[in-house]
Formats: C-alpha cells, sequence, structure tokens
C-alpha cells in the first residue's frame, strides 16, 4: 500500500515540476502569443501519456497494486482507442432508413428467385414441346446455366457474327457420316439452342436447314445454269441424307405455314449463293429442282403443300408455274386412284 501512495504522490509532484516549468517560461514566450492564451495552455491538464506494454519481467517486478493499476490503465486505453475508432452512432431516422432499404433489398431478391424459378418452368415447358424428354429438357437448362457467365461486349459480338442459319450450317457441317436419326435431332436441339436461340422453334429450324441445304447446293457448282431436273438429281443425294430431321421438323409446324416455310426457304438459299448477274430464269430452275428433291424424299411434304406454298411466291415464271401445273395433275390422279 505504502509503494501505491508513494507512486501517486511522486506523479502528482512531476506535474507540478511541469506546470511551474512553463510558468516560469512566459516571460520568454510572450512575444509568440497572447498572455491569456500561454496561461490557458499551461493550466490545461497535462494530457495523457500514451500506454506502453509492459514485458512480462517488468510485470513480475511489480506489486500487486501496480499492476493492478497497470491492468487499469491497459483497459481505459483499450476503451479509449474503441471509442476514436467507433462509428458514430446513427440517429432514429436513420435507422429506419437502413431497415427500409434491407427490407426493400430482402424483397428484391425474393422477386429475382421466383422470376427464375418461373422463367425456368417455362423454358422447360418449350424444350419439351420441341421434342426434348424432360431429362433432356433439364440437362440442356443445366448446360445452359453452366456456360451461362459471358462477358456482354463478346456475346453482342457473336450475335452480330452469327444468327440461326449460321449455327444451323455449323452443326450441319459438324457431323461427318453421323447417322441422322432420333438422337441427331436430340443433339441438333441442344447444341442450337445452347448457341443462345433458345427461343427458336421447329418451323425456324426446318427453314434455317432448307436454306442451308439450298444455299451449299448452288454454292461453287454451275447448278444455277442447268435445268430444273439436273438440279433435282445433284440435291437428292443430299436431301435423302437429312430426310429424317426433315420429317420431324415439318410435321412440327402448322399446316397453314409448313409449304410457306418450305418454299421460302429454299429460295432463299437459292439467293444468298446467286451472283449479282444471275438471271432470275436461273434462280428459278435451282428452286424448282431443288423442290423436286424434296417431294421424292421427304414424304411429310405433300403436292398439295408445295402447290399450294408455290403459288403464294406470286411468281409469273414459266418454270414455276410449269412446276405447279405438274404439281395439279399428280394430286389430281391422286385423287382419283383414292376414289378407285
Amino acid at each position: 500500500m505504502a509503494s501505491s501512495t508513494s507512486g501517486g504522490y511522486q506523479q502528482e509532484r512531476d506535474q507540478y515540476t511541469a506546470r511551474l516549468k512553463k510558468l516560469q517560461a512566459l516571460q520568454q514566450a510572450q512575444a509568440n502569443g497572447p498572455l491569456e492564451d500561454l496561461v490557458a495552455s499551461v493550466m490545461q491538464p497535462a494530457p495523457p501519456e500514451a500506454f506502453s506494454e509492459k514485458t512480462k519481467e517488468e510485470l513480475a517486478a511489480m506489486s500487486k497494486e501496480e499492476r493492478t493499476a497497470y491492468h487499469k490503465a491497459k483497459l481505459a486505453a483499450a476503451k479509449a482507442k474503441a471509442q476514436d475508432s467507433a462509428e458514430p452512432a446513427m440517429s432514429k431516422a436513420e435507422k429506419r432508413t437502413q431497415a427500409r432499404e434491407k427490407q426493400e433489398a430482402d424483397r428484391r431478391r425474393k422477386e429475382e428467385a421466383t422470376h427464375a424459378d418461373s422463367d425456368d418452368r417455362e423454358l422447360l415447358a418449350q424444350l419439351k414441346l420441341q421434342g426434348l424428354t424432360d431429362d433432356q429438357a433439364k440437362e440442356f437448362l443445366a448446360q445452359m446455366k453452366e456456360s451461362k457467365v459471358t462477358d456482354d461486349a463478346d456475346s453482342d459480338d457473336d450475335d452480330a457474327a452469327e444468327n440461326l442459319v449460321d449455327s444451323v450450317r455449323a452443326w450441319m457441317s459438324h457431323q461427318g457420316e453421323t447417322k441422322i436419326d432420333s438422337e441427331a435431332l436430340r443433339d441438333f436441339n441442344l447444341k442450337v439452342r445452347f448457341q443462345g436461340f433458345v427461343e427458336t422453334t421447329p418451323p425456324d429450324h426446318l427453314g434455317a436447314m432448307l436454306e442451308v441445304i439450298a444455299s451449299q447446293a448452288c454454292a461453287g457448282s454451275d447448278l444455277l445454269s442447268k435445268q430444273p431436273a439436273a438440279v433435282a438429281d445433284h440435291v437428292r443425294s443430299t436431301m435423302s441424307r437429312w430426310t429424317f430431321m426433315l420429317d420431324q421438323l415439318y410435321s412440327k409446324c402448322d399446316a397453314l405455314k409448313a409449304a410457306d416455310i418450305v418454299v421460302s426457304s429454299v429460295r432463299a438459299g437459292v439467293a444468298q449463293s446467286a451472283k449479282s448477274d444471275t438471271s432470275d430464269l436461273a434462280k428459278d430452275c435451282a428452286l424448282v429442282g431443288i423442290l423436286m428433291a424434296l417431294r421424292d424424299e421427304v414424304d411429310a411434304v405433300t403436292d398439295e403443300d408445295l402447290l399450294t406454298g408455290c403459288s403464294r411466291l406470286d411468281s409469273d415464271s414459266k418454270v414455276v408455274q410449269g412446276f405447279m401445273d405438274h404439281l395439279e395433275e399428280a394430286d389430281e390422279d391422286s385423287d382419283e386412284e383414292e376414289e378407285v
């Protein structure tokens, strides 16, 4: 106890000595400012000394009272530091605003989750309508989510550089000698939609495939200078290879629109490969020849369908008119056979 009292007395004496020295400096410091300021600074209590950690050896040399005083000083220094670094207390209005913002963020997060679930269900339904099984549709959706991390700028460039026809052309070129069957159709549905064309439908796919077949048949060959029968002979093997998919896609099209899709898509494919000086007659010959091959190889496309599609071309071409006359005669003969 005596040690603690002695330590307190020594501290008071040191503070008194410090004030005395400042008072003695009054005359020397008058030139630096008003006397009142200097007196006020002298009379202010000395700032507490910065707390310094003691070593284990120094603590061991202290008495119990000194260690108690040391730990109190340490706790006081920690509290002072915490107060200095603590953020100012919020007002009630600020707390209410913060609570509202949190509630709004939670609400938006729940809405986004609900919309995402709804979008997933809608997409699964669309995929199953396109011929995928429930497992296949879920597999595709999972793959699409895994690859969704894509830079927006890059995706914009890809969209500009590639459309549905380009995507279908790429898929067809990668098939090589693969047999075109139900497994190929499944792969087609997955791969094409995986390229970002999720909302495309069988009519879109049918049109794109026929456009690719027509453009590739006319590209790099003298097909645009041949008669329809020669064009049909040239294209027939290609059309035969894709018969399964063309049949399947055509059967999923609206009966009133399917014929238009077929004729307009073949015509677009021919136009892609035609040169600027290619005559309309030459393009019509290629169109009719490809439609002839399609008629022979794809059972789902009837003479009546082709006749309907050609009649909507609003063409006065003798080649197209001759093909339409042939279709009418064939359709009449078919009706007579059915009556017999």
